[in-house]
């Protein structure tokens, strides 16, 4: 299997489970909640395809940058990076009639910020346990 291939490989495979993963806590919360809170503007399944689609773009991107990763920090960078179109997706279909707004594009950078970095260092602290 070539490098590129191997890394693609590894890179939505995680991707499918962190999508795995939301998918649990989104369906526990909605559960609990009685449903997904309005705010957000879609439904369950519509949430849940969102997770899996996220999945699949940012395992994707990861296996495409995942040669960059040296060490925590630099899985953190790639984890930002990762994470940008993610957010993105996800501010465009919870409100899509404010996406240029500063208030909609400072949320999702926000989240990225704060999401990327500490799923990308965890990921890697996972992978690299002794």
């Amino acid at each position: 299997m070539s490098p590129l291939r191997g890394n693609l490989s590894t890179g939505l495979w995680w991707g499918i489970r962190y999508a795995l993963a939301y998918s649990v806590i989104g369906i526990a919360v909605a559960v609990a909640r009685g449903g997904v809170p309005a705010s957000y503007g879609l439904t369950l399944l519509q949430l849940i395809g969102l997770y899996v689609a996220g999945g699949i773009v940012g395992g994707a991107l990861t296996g495409l940058l995942l040669p960059l990763v040296r060490g925590q920090l630099s899985a953190a960078l790639v984890g930002f990076v990762v994470a940008l179109p993610i957010m993105f997706m996800f501010a465009a279909s919870m409100d899509p009639e404010e996406l240029g707004s500063a208030e909609v594009t400072l949320a999702w950078l926000l989240s990225a910020a704060f999401l990327g970095p500490v799923c990308g260092a965890g990921l890697w602290q996972v992978i690299h346990r002794d």
